[in-house]
This record gives structure tokens, sequence and C-alpha cells, in this order.
């Protein structure tokens, strides 16, 4: 029987399996069996891990209260046990202290000015008041001058007539002179009657010819009087007249004696029309001159009155206004000094509670010391209180989702060896702590509450340890041990061991934790992967598809973990 030679793509192809057989047994002959891993489906653990500083849940911050910066020439020992009062830092405040000398000296200059303002207010004040109490008595004067002219009020107002000592009488007895005097003569009454009326004038209001009478009622009287015994006078001479005439014609008396009685009747009638004429000059001239310029006495010491308060109020005003512009300077200084002698008492430090002392932090954990510039607010010393102890870490922003309040954790504390400390978690940053290396990765603050207390002080702020915290159980998955899972570029992959080969498969990765990561597409039980690759193995530059069916990944595996594999190894 002739044998058919076999095509040649196939015995190329038969040529390469052979190859791989031959290469894959030397791969496998004498390799450690505990480096090869069955795969399997089971529950995984997944925990986050971190390191952790160990730290008081509580502590008591000495802080800077100087302004600006200040140097710090005293810093007690870090680590001391303190006890409260005792001063554990001091700032350098001589400059400080300068400006309060300074400060001190320019209050005490404000102190004398203020209080000279003050006196020269009440100066100021008691001149015031003197130049209004000037003219208000200008005023009360004037108005009683009138009052005086006019007269007063009286208890019970009346106009009747009747009534003696008032204005009204005093009308009636001139009106009764008018009539009684030129009864005979119209032309003549009429004339004088006006003067009744002016009198009525002058009064102004009917409620003034109701009041008892005053210096014009007085002269109007007097007047009358004059007129009264003129008029008296005027007839007994012309009743004398009357009989010398008699007696001249019998010849009893003289020509001189009768001559001397009709020059005596003469003067009288011309004492008569006189006492008129200055009855008619007293009301329409004199009177009216007198009240006039008691009116004018009055407003015009009403308006001085008027005048006087308001410049009285523009001098108060800017008194008052000088006097707080002085105090005002006198409270500013006061205030600067009492800031510059606080500050002073702020350079000082002291411990405000028992404890022990930490350093502050000024630049990315680097402590303080003596000598440095401090700023405002910046932490001096901390003392905490070591009964109740947390520890810090940082968790990656690939794992934070994870972790969340009330989380149980395991801290293990580097000086305790072998021993787990059980603590939960107590807070979760919000934003990601800033960093100064220019990179993308973003770390989170997290907060670890220990169990119990601490009374003996064993654990202590400063320490360093590690965290680990539960995130939760897979349930009945495929996982692989991390160091089966390599990496190049962007892919995974595992060395699987299909027969007598060794063949890189491309997985899809899920969570992981310290020892196993989930794989969710790429292996199915049973499998066996290798936990290091085959000596002189690369891994493909493009890997071969994996499966269509695959879940998405819950979260990016650490990458010092499962995602650190070298690449091709």
């Amino acid at each position: 029987m002739v044998s058919m030679p076999m095509p040649r793509p196939l015995t190329l192809l038969m040529i390469t399996l052979t190859a791989l057989a031959s290469c894959a047994e030397r791969e496998n002959s004498g390799f450690d069996p505990s480096l090869i891993h069955t795969v399997t489906r089971g529950d995984l653990q997944v925990s986050v891990t971190e390191r952790a500083d160990i730290r008081a849940a509580k502590d008591t911050r000495v802080k800077s209260e100087v302004e600006g910066r200040a140097t710090l020439k005293f810093l007690i020992q870090e680590g001391v046990l303190v006890e409260q009062g005792q001063l554990v830092a001091e700032l350098d405040a001589s400059e400080i202290e300068d400006k309060a000398a300074t400060e001190a000296i320019a209050v005490a200059r404000a102190e004398a000015a203020y209080d000279q303002a003050v006196k020269n207010n009440e100066i100021a004040e008691a001149t015031l008041e003197a130049l209004e109490s000037t003219e208000r008595s200008r005023l009360d004067i004037a108005r009683i001058r009138r009052e005086k002219f006019i007269g007063k009020p009286r208890k019970v107002q009346s106009e009747d007539e009747g009534v003696e000592g008032t204005n009204a009488a005093m009308l009636k007895k001139l009106s009764d002179l008018i009539v009684e005097q030129y009864s005979g003569d119209e032309a003549l009454a009429a004339r004088f009657a006006g003067l009744n009326t002016a009198v009525r004038d002058m009064l102004g209001t009917s409620r003034e010819v109701g009041f008892e009478m005053g210096e014009m009622a007085n002269q109007i009287l007097t007047q009358i009087d004059e007129i009264n015994l003129s008029r008296a006078e005027y007839e007994l001479a012309a009743e004398t007249l009357f009989h010398s005439r008699s007696l001249k014609a019998k010849n009893f008396i003289t020509q001189n004696e009768l001559e001397r009685d009709i020059i005596s009747h003469n003067r009288q009638r011309s004492k008569v029309t006189v006492a008129w004429n200055n009855l008619q000059i007293l009301i329409n001239y004199t009177l009216r001159e007198q009240l006039i310029t008691l009116d004018q006495e009055i407003e015009n010491a009403s308006l001085s009155l008027k005048s006087q308060n308001a410049t009285s109020g523009a001098q108060r005003s800017r008194n008052t206004a000088e006097l707080r512009a002085t105090r005002s300077e006198l409270d500013l200084g006061r205030e600067r000094l009492a800031n510059y002698r606080q500050q002073i008492a702020n350079a000082r430090f002291e411990a405000p509670t028992p404890g022990l002392v930490v350093y502050g932090r000024y630049d990315w954990d680097e402590p303080v010391y003596e000598g440095m510039s401090v700023r405002e607010g910046q932490d001096i010393v901390i003392i905490p209180n070591i009964q109740s102890m947390v520890a810090r870490l940082r968790v990656h922003e690939a794992q934070i989702d994870q972790v969340a309040v009330g989380q149980l954790a395991k801290v293990a504390i580097d000086a305790f060896p072998g021993k787990v400390f059980a603590g939960k978690i107590n807070y979760v940053a919000t934003l990601p702590e800033p960093t100064r290396r220019s990179t993308d990765t973003k770390v989170y603050d997290v907060i670890v509450l220990l169990d119990g207390n601490n009374p003996d002080g064993a654990v202590r702020p400063g320490m360093n340890g590690s965290v680990r915290i539960d995130v939760g159980v897979l349930s009945n998955v495929i996982s692989v041990p991390v160091p089966a899972v390599k990496r190049r570029d962007e892919a995974h992959y595992v060395w699987v061991i299909d027969g007598d080969l060794t063949l890189p498969r491309r997985v899809t990765l899920g969570r992981n934790n310290l020892t196993h990561v989930e794989v969710l597409a790429g292996l199915a039980a049973g499998e066996r992967v290798r936990l290091v690759p085959p000596p002189g193995r690369e891994l493909p530059m493009s890997a071969p598809s994996a499966p269509e069916k695959s879940a998405p990944t819950d979260a990016a595996p650490d990458s010092e973990t499962a995602a650190s594999a070298p690449q091709g190894g």
C-alpha cells in the first residue's frame, strides 16, 4: 500500500503541536506541584488592608494665638508627661512688647485728651445754658412788661363794665366822660368816641378787656382825672367870672379884678382843651407806641431765643462729635493695647490638661522645632487623651467605596507582634487627601476606633500598624491566588495547564483580598493554573479574546497585589 504524503499545512501543524507538547513536557516536568492551583468555586472574604498610624481619639491642641508669625524660642521635649499648667512652649514676643509699650504711651495721651475734651464740653455746656437762660429771661421780661402794660388776667374773667379795677371799668369811665363832655356836640362826641375804639383795639381780644388794669389803664384814668379836674376848675372859674361881672356892674369890684377873673376863666378853659388833647395824644400815639415797642421786644426776644437754641444745638452736636471722636480714639487705643497684652500672654503656652506631649505638625507631618517661625493658628503642642485610641489609615480611591462607617476592623500594631486589636470604623473622609506628588492617585482618610480603653497607656500615639477591614463575602465565586494573575498593558492573564500544554489566557477580574482575587470570566472550576510563569515564556502582545459573556468588574484589584504582576512574566 502506497502511503499518500500529507498536505504541507497539516504537516506544519503536526510539527508545531509536537514541538509544543515536547516543550510543555519540559516546562511541567519536575515542576513543584505546590505552585499549581486547581480552580474551584467557593466563598471569598474580601478585605481592605492598609498601613496605619495610631493616634488618640481626642486630644487637646495648643495653638498659636499670636497674630502674624513669631519665633518659637522654647519647646518642651516631646514624649514627656506634663502636669496641668506646666509651661510647654513659648514664642518670642519682644516685638509685640515694644508695640505694647508704644501703645501704652499713646493710650495715656488719649486719656488726657479725652479728659480735657470732657472738661471743655462741660464748660461749653455751662456757657450755652447761661446764654439760653439769658435769652429766656429776656423773653420772660418782655412778656412781663407787656402784661404790666396791658394788665394780667383775673381769676374770674368778665367783661362787665361795673367790675372795678378792670380794663372794662376804665373803658366805661372813658365812654362816660366823652358822653358827658360832648353830649351837646355830635361832631366832637363822634371824634372823641374813636378814643374808646382805639383803646379796645390796643387791648386786642375781648379776653384782655376783662384783665386787671395795667399801666395803660392807669395812664388813661390819670388823664381822665386830669380832664375832670380841669373841667371842675373851669366851671369854678366860669362861676367866679359870672359873679365878678355882676359885682362890677354894681361897682363892687374894680375892672382889674374883673380882668383877672376873665384871664383865670380863659386859662381854665385852655387847660380843659389841653387835657383832652393830652388824652387824645396819649391814646392815639403814646400808648400805641409803647404797646408796639413791647410787642416788638417780645418778638425780638422770642427770635433771639430760637436763634440761641439753634446755635446751642449746633454747638452741642459739634462738641458731642468731638467728644465721641476723642473717646473712639481712646477706646481704639485701649483695644489695641489690650490685644497686644493678650498676645504677650498668648506667647506662653501652658498645658491645659495633664498628659503626654506630642509636637504639632507644620508641613506634611514635619514636627515643629525651636527657632522656627510659627504662624497664627498653627498647632504647637498636642496633648492626647490616651484613654481612647484610633488608627488612621488612607484607603486607595479604587477601594474607598467598599468602606463605610460601622464596619468592623482588626488592628495590628507593630509594637505588639501577634496581638490583634478589635475596632470599628467611625469616620470616612468625603474628599481625598491633598498630596505633594504629581499623581492621579487619590487616597481617603479612614479612622478606626479601637474597642475598649487604654488604661495603662501601653498603646501610644505615633505607633505604626496595619488595619484590616472585612468589607464583605463573595459567595460561590471562582477565585485564584493573587500570584497566579499576570498583567500586560491593560489586560490580565493566567497561565493555564491544558493537558500537556501551558497557555496564557486572558481573564476578567473582580474584587480581591490580600491572597485571592475573584475571576469573573476566563476560567472554569477544575482548571489548573500555574502560580509562576513557564521559564522563558512571555505574554502575548495581543492576547486571545476572553469569553464574550463576562460580568463587569466591581473594583480594580490592588496595584500592589493582583495588578502588580510584571509584564510578560
